[in-house]
């Protein structure tokens, strides 16, 4: 069996940056007239946000991206919050574990971009949360990779549409590749689509003894 490298599961982030969004219009200079300066005002505020938030801020962003992307496509709509009688993916058990820092570092990104008037309402938080999942990556000591931008924002986020959507800590080898379009490359990196899902115990009151043979 072989192991699971952190670089391979930032080689996956790739992938389905590009898997994810291939059937859309999209390009690297996609805002070159409207927000010239966009790369370096996201940059700039994603730097801020992981020097502020070191330990947290790439797992967050970069599992937010993940979770995004495998319900309905990389739309953001994992960033929308319920309302009424709708509750959101985000507030599906299945998203409870992600953490705030990736949001965050969306939010206040696209903060920052809307405060230039050139670019102000013409930046999707989906790309935003591209490039952020990106600037993490090499922040964090990972690769370098250009993505294509021009993707739209999601409007609608159901809790409905999460199950049986998202890989569990829970699959089995036979299942793993279902979720994820490259069987081949997870029956090399076996570990790949479970490095960033797992279980996570919010209510657990019983201590447990150590095992000291591990």
């Amino acid at each position: 069996m072989h192991s699971f490298s952190c670089s391979q599961f930032l080689h996956l982030v790739l992938l389905l940056s590009v898997i994810f969004t291939s059937s859309a219009k999209l390009h690297r200079n996609f805002y070159r007239n409207s927000c010239p300066k966009l790369e370096s005002i996201v940059r700039s505020a994603v730097e801020e946000k992981y020097r502020q938030t070191i330990v947290t801020a790439a797992a967050a962003t970069l599992k937010l991206f993940f979770h995004d992307c495998f319900i309905q496509g990389c739309y953001a709509s994992i960033i929308l919050g319920s309302s009424g009688n709708n509750t959101a993916e985000k507030d599906h058990p299945d998203n409870i574990s992600l953490a705030g820092d990736g949001s965050d570092i969306v939010i206040k990104a696209k903060a920052v971009v809307d405060d230039v008037p050139a670019c102000k309402n013409k930046v999707s938080c989906a790309d935003i949360l591209a490039m952020a999942a990106r600037d993490v990556v090499a922040l964090a000591g990972g690769p370098q990779y250009d993505i294509e931008l021009g993707r739209g924002d999601g409007t609608i986020s159901s809790q409905n549409s999460v199950p049986d959507n998202l890989p569990h800590s829970r699959l089995s080898f036979e299942e793993a590749p279902s979720y994820v379009c490259l069987s081949w490359f997870l029956s090399e990196t076996f570990d790949c689509p479970l490095g960033s899902t797992y279980a996570r115990i919010f209510t657990l009151q019983q201590v447990l003894k150590q095992d000291i043979q591990l």
